[in-house]
């Protein structure tokens, strides 16, 4: 934390990579808010809570955030990632939320979201992700059965699936068949 204080010109620094940082708390937070310019945040093993993440909701311009192995984030503090405006790769492996969690991530423009190495996170998860723009999906390590994989994907085709029994590739969306012209009655003269 004293690195980041010492920082000239924080607000022009837009990557940070803090790697496991198991003394991280809600008053680290408040340090790194100070670089305004971050697009991109690491930060693995911190004792970060639902209120430190509400201070870094500061960092408006982050694209990209990792708050892997932090147990400290509930189901009730999930919602706070809504606010950042251009976050589109969420990174929340070994975490402690659960199925109830993923309702704050609704409507989200998020391209890749990691909730794997997570015991709370089961088949009824997946149908909290209402995300159009989701293209990976990280489920390694968590309770989501093969059948609820394989129905998830024939939902979301576009969205490439790891999970603890392999990797399903992103396939095309599949174009309808076009809807048969309607019958119309015989107009009688």
């Amino acid at each position: 934390l004293q690195v980041i204080a010492s920082i000239r010109n924080p607000e022009k620094l837009d990557s940070l990579m803090l790697g496991l940082v198991p003394d991280m708390t809600d008053k680290g937070a408040e340090h790194i808010i100070r670089l305004s310019g971050l697009r991109r945040l690491e930060i693995g093993g911190s004792k970060i809570t639902d209120a430190g993440l509400e201070k870094l909701t500061a960092l408006r311009n982050l694209e990209f955030l990792m708050l892997g192995a932090s147990s400290r984030i509930t189901n009730a503090g999930m919602s706070h990632y809504q606010k950042f405006p251009k976050l589109n790769e969420l990174w929340l492996g070994g975490s402690a939320f659960s199925d109830e969690g993923l309702k704050g991530l609704r409507g989200m423009n998020l391209r890749v979201l990691c909730v794997g190495w997570n015991a709370g996170i089961t088949d009824a998860g997946l149908g909290y992700l209402e995300l159009d723009k989701l293209e990976e999906l990280v489920l390694n390590g968590t309770k989501v059965r093969e059948q609820s994989v394989r129905d998830f994907h024939n939902a979301h085709p576009g969205v490439k699936i790891k999970w603890s029994g392999g990797e399903i590739a992103a396939t095309k969306t599949a174009v309808s068949a076009p809807k048969a012209a309607p019958k119309t009655a015989p107009v009688s003269q």
